[in-house]
Order: structure tokens, then sequence, then C-alpha cells
């Protein structure tokens, strides 16, 4: 028992150590949102005098940040439930259904994961163009979904797999339907992985700054992580501006990550991510 409670004192403080190294940008950057820009030169790892609030709000008129919010917002909440509804279809379907074409159509998919958007970036980009796509939200939500279809499937795939299949078919004498079983009884056991999609992909989308750079052209347009370059390049010598424009571009996927956490902890320690 000892030796046990010497190894647990060993492993929480080896895990508090590393989460120190890991949130302490964070703080740094908060910290330095703060303070005024000669402060961030002068007393760049202490405390702010006098915290200046108000940089936030300067920030935020400044950087015309509230068209970039929107347009991430935009492009986030259409993307994420796409990707979910398409994994969770696509999921249920390649674990119900037993075939060598199913098989060979799943390793199709899963064979995207190989496959980076900079590698087709050319291609997708006239597509794009042909479509009238360019400069419009829809050119980065649509790629955005195709390109993240491989994850999603294999995730719910392998925790629908991991459901006993007696419930279905407990659920199939008593008179329910297929869809009945997905809907009532399927999708309800699989919330844990539908929040790590959640938190995995607004993630991703959040912060894509790639193809947002490449589809969408005028200012109007851009996403949030293209607007906070734009700011940097305008207000290079403002850092406390460029801190706290930083930090207000961070709140809402940390929101999202707290309002799921729970579900997201039990979807990867119950497997969702195993083959």
């Amino acid at each position: 028992m000892k030796i046990r409670k010497n190894q647990l004192v060993i492993y929480y403080m080896l895990l508090s150590f590393f989460c120190l190294i890991a949130i302490t940008p964070f703080i740094w950057t908060v910290l330095n949102s703060l303070k005024t820009n000669d402060e961030i030169f002068t007393r760049p790892f202490s405390l702010p005098i006098h915290p200046k609030w108000e940089n936030f709000l300067i920030a935020w008129q400044r950087g015309n940040l509230g068209v970039y919010f929107k347009n991430s917002i935009l492009v986030l909440i259409p993307t994420v439930v796409g990707i979910i509804l398409s994994g969770c279809l696509a999921g249920y379907a390649f674990t119900r259904l037993k075939s060598k074409l199913i098989d060979l159509l799943f390793y199709t998919f899963l064979f995207g994961l190989t496959i980076p958007v900079q590698a087709i970036i050319i291609p997708l980009y006239y597509n794009l163009r042909s479509l009238e796509l360019v400069d419009n939200l829809l050119g980065v939500i649509i790629p955005t979904i195709g390109a993240s279809m491989p994850l999603s499937i294999f995730i719910m795939r392998a925790f629908f797999r991991g459901i006993p299949q007696e419930l279905a078919d407990a659920a199939k004498i008593d008179g329910c339907s297929e869809v009945g079983i997905f809907w009532y009884i399927m999708l309800p056991l699989a919330k844990p992985a539908l929040s790590s999609l959640v938190v995995i992909f607004s993630l991703a989308t959040w912060n894509d700054y790639f193809l947002p750079l490449v589809v969408l052209t005028s200012d109007a347009n851009r996403t949030l992580p293209l607007g906070v370059v734009r700011f940097q390049g305008n207000f290079s010598t403002l850092y406390n501006l460029v801190f706290s424009m930083i930090v207000l571009s961070c709140i809402p996927i940390i929101v999202i990550y707290i309002v799921f956490q729970r579900q997201f902890v039990q979807g990867m320690a119950g497997g969702a991510l195993k083959s």
C-alpha cells in the first residue's frame, strides 16, 4: 500500500508539472492582455499593476471582431452538425451491414485519413471556383465536412461496435424498426462519442486557417483566425491589443470544451477512439 501511495504521489506530481507547462502560455497571454504596452516590456512576467479591461473592448472594436466571430460561428455550427450527422449515420450503417463490399467501402473512406487538404487544395480550389463558392462560407463548410468524414465515421463505427448487439436484437423482437433502433437506442448510448466529435471538430474548425485563407478573399467573409492575423499585421506594435484579441478568440472553444468535458472524457475512456 505504501509503494502504491508513493506511485500515486509521483503520478500526480508529473501530471501537475505537465499541466503547468500546458497552461503557462495561456496564463501569460491573459496577464499581458491586461497590461499597457510599456508594462509588457518592463514587467512581462508579473501581474498587471492596474488591469486594463478596456483592452478587450478596444481590440473588439478596432479588430472588427464582431464580423469575424459571426463568420466563424456560421462556419462552425453547420460544419459540426454535418460531421456528426454523416459520422453517426455512416458509422451505424458500417456496423450493421455485413458484406465484403461494405468493408471495402469503409476502408476506402478510411484511406481519406491519409490525404490532407493541403495535398488537394489546387483541384479543390478550381472545383469551388466552378461552383461559384470562392469567397463564400459554403466553400469552407462543404470541404471541411468532406475532409472530416473519415475520422468521424471511424470513431462512430468503433463506438457502435462496442454496444452489445443483444440490445438491437431485443428491440427488433419488440417490433422496433431499424430507424427506431438507431434513434431511440444507439444514439442515446453514443452521447460520449458524439461529445468527442463535437470537441474535436469544433476545435479543428474554429482554428482552421489554411482553407479559409485560400477560399475567403474579402474582409467581410473572413473567419476569426484570418482576422487575428490581419489584426496582428495592422497593430504589430500594440502587443496588449494583440494579446487581448487572442484571448477573445479562445473563449468560445474553451466554453465548448467545458460544456462537453465530462462526456468527452467518457467517450475517450469508453473506447471511442479504438478500432
